[in-house]
């Protein structure tokens, strides 16, 4: 179940790329990133209120901070530049090199919470670099 979930999300993210394009050839990137957010935030809330309200009431201020940061470096910062990539590298360039933040995610997780590195997940891990130097080896768009 968990694998069929993860595939849903990659074409709900691929879906999205394209909608993404579609959006920031009219508009400029922060009012595309701005009205994306938003719709996910009222969203998301109004489920959370719904199913989860008293987790949502209870959630801890240092768990609050945590997500702060993450909500600023995930849907602001990354989302931004995200857009404005796929603006002008295209959906397939900007997506997949996008996509690249399983590497970013096993380095910091080996980094700072002392995640091990297995054979499995260094393959993979070469797998995707090797994929953006093939991706990028193609020349401009």
């Amino acid at each position: 179940m968990g694998i069929l979930l993860a595939l849903l999300a990659a074409v709900c993210w691929g879906s999205g790329a394209l909608m993404t394009r579609k959006a920031v050839e009219r508009l400029r990137p922060t009012v595309s990133v701005a009205v994306s957010v938003l719709s996910g935030f009222l969203v998301v809330m109004t489920l959370a209120l719904i199913f989860h309200w008293r987790a949502v009431w209870e959630l801890p201020g240092r768990a609050f901070l945590w997500f702060l940061l993450a909500g600023f470096l995930n849907f602001f910062l990354s989302r931004h530049l995200n857009f404005i990539s796929i603006r002008l590298a295209g959906v397939s360039r900007g997506a997949l090199l996008g996509g690249t933040y399983p590497l970013f995610a096993l380095l910091f997780a080996i980094a700072f919470a002392g995640e091990k590195l297995t054979v499995p997940v260094l393959l993979g891990t070469l797998a995707v670099v090797g994929g953006v130097a093939l991706i990028m080896s193609g020349g401009r768009r």
